[in-house]
C-alpha cells in the first residue's frame, strides 16, 4: 500500500512538473499589411514634354524666316533696305528708304543708286527730287507721279527679282546647312540636285558653289546674300534689312534742283 501511495505521489510530481515546464509561446506579431507605394495611381500620366525646337536658322525653317521678313518690311509703311550686286570687280548699290502715309502714298523718300554713275531720287514736303549724270530737277508730287515711282522705285521692284527664291519650296530640299556662327549661317546648294529638279531661280550651268549667307542679330534676320563661285569670279547678291524706323537722309543742296 505504502509502494502504491509512493507510485501515485511520483505521477502526481511528475505532471506538475511538465505542466510547470511548458511555458505558453509568446504571441507573434501580425505581419506588417501591405501598402501600395501609390494608392491612387494617375491612369492618365502626363506626356513627356517634347524636345525644345532647335534655335537658330535650320533648313527646315529658313523659307518661313526669309518670307516672314520680307513680309514685314513690305507690310510695314516705314522701312530702309540696301541691295548690293557684286561680279568681280564691278559693284553696284542701291539704297531705298521711304514712309508711306495711309493711302500708300509716299511721305518721304530716299533711293540712291551707285555703280558707274550716281541716281538719286528723294521725295521731301511733296516735292520729287531727282538727279542723275550731274541733272538736277524737281516736280510736285500728285498722284500720277507717286505711281511711277512706285513702279520704278518702290520696294516691291527693288527686291523682285533678288528674292525671288524665297518662294522657291523646291529650293529648300537642296540645301544643306555647312556652318552657322556667332549668327551667321552658311547654306550649300548642292547644284546637281536643284538642276535635276526642274527648278529655274537660279543658274547652275558653269558654276561651281552657290552658297546663301543668312546674318542674324539676336535672331533676327539683317541681310540675306546669295554668293556665287564660278572659276575665279565670285559674284554676289546681297539684301540687308536696316530697319523699320529709319528715316531718308537728304542731300545738302536740295535747294538747287530745279
Amino acid at each position: 500500500m505504502k509502494k502504491l501511495f509512493l507510485i501515485i505521489i511520483a505521477f502526481i510530481l511528475m505532471f506538475t512538473i511538465v505542466g510547470c515546464g511548458k511555458e505558453e509561446e509568446p504571441k507573434k506579431p501580425d505581419p506588417d499589411p501591405i501598402v501600395d507605394p501609390d494608392p491612387n495611381p494617375n491612369p492618365n500620366p502626363d506626356p513627356e514634354p517634347e524636345p525644345e525646337p532647335e534655335k537658330g536658322l535650320t533648313v527646315k525653317n529658313l523659307k518661313e524666316a526669309l518670307q516672314a521678313i520680307e513680309k514685314e518690311y513690305k507690310e510695314s509703311k516705314k522701312a530702309s533696305v540696301s541691295v548690293t550686286l557684286v561680279n568681280g570687280e564691278d559693284t553696284m548699290s542701291v539704297v531705298l528708304t521711304y514712309e508711306l502715309d495711309n493711302d500708300g502714298l509716299f511721305k518721304a523718300l530716299q533711293y540712291e543708286l551707285n555703280s558707274d554713275k550716281f541716281v538719286g531720287v528723294y521725295i521731301k514736303d511733296d516735292v520729287v527730287y531727282s538727279t542723275a549724270s550731274g541733272v538736277k530737277s524737281k516736280e510736285t508730287l500728285d498722284e500720277t507721279v507717286n505711281d511711277t515711282l512706285t513702279n520704278d522705285y518702290g520696294l516691291e521692284t527693288l527686291l523682285k527679282d533678288v528674292t525671288a527664291f524665297y518662294a522657291e519650296a523646291g529650293l529648300y530640299q537642296c540645301l544643306t546647312l555647312a556652318s552657322s556662327d556667332n549668327g551667321v549661317y552658311v547654306f550649300d546648294l548642292d547644284l546637281v540636285k536643284y538642276a535635276s529638279s526642274n527648278l529655274s531661280v537660279f543658274k547652275t550651268a558653269g558654276k561651281d558653289k552657290i552658297s546663301i549667307i543668312v546674318t542674324t542679330v539676336e535672331e533676327v534676320i539683317t541681310s540675306v546674300k546669295v554668293e556665287v563661285k564660278a572659276g575665279d569670279v565670285t559674284s554676289s547678291t546681297e539684301v540687308k534689312y536696316l530697319g523699320l524706323d529709319k528715316s531718308p537722309v537728304y542731300p545738302s543742296d536740295l535747294d538747287t534742283y530745279k
